[in-house]
């Protein structure tokens, strides 16, 4: 996947100075990176550097972070990745799979042709699932990189499931969210019962 320059991103240049974290003590054993947004919003809304706001949010500032923070991993740190099944077409979501993982055309979504743009929320899921796939690719990248460094680390791509009340879809249209939470709702509805049980 090739990936922007992070070097644009003003927020965590701001915040990071080497040596920082020691203040913090020990190294790091179990860094979980797990923000993300669903927006119904069209290519032109973008974070702070210009990067479209899903990649950016649910994407980049997690690889940022990760690759700030990697000398800091403990030799058995577990590293965990919030991912999603939508960008999976066999898990038969609402969202549309991605047509690819290059990190140029996701940052820059205008420059891609085979985007949608005739929907908000259609063009939000569809950056959404290929975000969620540039975290997949992720993980399995840091994975192989442990392996080849022979650091102990062990990555975890997590999936949560559907996670209604929790703000990930608050930049969709009402009905669409009430829609989200009756859905979440529901599905939890029988791993409550048998909790209550």
């Amino acid at each position: 996947m090739r990936l922007p320059s992070l070097s644009r991103n003003s927020a965590h240049r701001a915040a990071w100075r080497p040596g920082r974290l020691r203040r913090f003590g020990d190294d790091l054993d179990a860094p979980a990176f797990k923000a993300a947004i669903v927006a119904s919003t069209s290519s032109s809304a973008r974070s702070a550097d210009g990067y479209e706001i899903t990649f950016a949010t649910n994407h980049l500032g997690h690889y940022l972070l990760l690759r700030l923070l990697m000398p800091r991993l403990a030799d058995d740190a577990n590293v965990i990745i919030t991912t999603s099944g939508t960008h999976d077409p066999a898990e038969q979501t609402s969202f549309p799979p991605p047509r690819h993982a290059d990190g140029w055309l996701l940052a820059y979504p205008e420059r891609d042709s085979g985007v949608d743009h005739s929907s908000r929320v259609a063009a939000g899921r569809a950056f959404y699932a290929a975000s969620k796939l540039a975290n997949l690719l992720t993980a399995r990248r840091l994975a192989r990189l442990a392996e080849e460094e022979g650091r102990g680390w062990t990555t975890f791509a997590f999936c949560p499931g559907q996670v209604p009340g929790t703000g990930l879809v608050r930049d969709y249209p009402a009905p669409m969210r009430l829609g989200w939470w009756l859905a979440g709702t529901l599905a939890g509805a029988p791993f409550v019962a048998r909790l209550m049980e």
